[in-house]
C-alpha cells in the first residue's frame, strides 16, 4: 500500500510506497511533491526562512530583514540596523531611516527627541544641544541659536 506525500515532505517516485522525506531546509513543499522541490519553484523567499519539513516559509520577525534566497533558520534574519526601520513582517530590506525628529531603536520603535536635544534622520539616539543653542520643544530635528543676551 501506497503512503500518502503530504505537505513539508516530498516522495521521490523510486521511493513511493516508503516514508516520505522532510523537505530540505532552505526550501518548502506547500503541496504534493513527488520529488526534491524545484530550486526554481519553491526555494524559499527573501524576508523568510524554511528549516526542513516547512511545508509554508517563515517570516522574518518585526526588527528584523532577510535579503537572501533559501533561508534555513530565524537567525538567517538580520536584526534592524541602529536608526533604520524594520516594523512590518518578511523585510528584504529596511524600510527607511528613522525619520528626523524622532530617534529609533530595535528596528520599530520611534521615540520624540526630548527637549534640549535634537533629532536629524536615521540615528538611534538624541543629540544635546550645543552650548549656544537650545531646544525648548519636543520631537525637533535642529537647536536654535540662543538670542543676543541670552546664553
Amino acid at each position: 500500500d501506497a503512503t500518502s506525500c503530504e505537505t513539508g515532505k516530498y516522495c521521490d517516485r523510486s521511493m513511493l510506497g516508503t516514508a516520505p522525506n522532510d523537505c530540505l531546509a532552505g526550501y518548502y513543499c506547500d503541496e504534493t511533491q513527488t520529488t526534491e522541490p524545484n530550486p526554481d519553484g519553491k526555494t524559499c523567499p527573501r524576508g523568510h526562512y524554511c528549516p526542513a519539513g516547512a511545508s509554508t516559509p517563515t517570516e522574518c520577525a518585526i526588527g528584523t530583514y532577510n535579503g537572501k534566497l533559501g533561508s534555513i533558520a530565524s537567525g538567517d534574519c538580520l536584526a534592524c540596523p541602529q536608526g533604520k526601520i524594520c516594523d512590518e513582517l518578511a523585510l528584504v530590506e529596511p524600510k527607511d531611516d528613522c525619520p528626523a525628529t524622532k530617534y529609533c531603536t530595535n528596528g520599530n520603535t520611534q521615540t520624540d527627541c526630548d527637549q534640549g536635544h535634537y533629532c536629524p534622520a536615521g540615528y538611534d539616539y538624541q543629540i544635546a544641544c550645543q552650548p549656544g543653542t537650545y531646544q525648548n520643544l519636543t520631537a525637533q530635528a535642529t537647536c536654535v541659536d540662543c538670542p543676543a543676551g541670552y546664553y
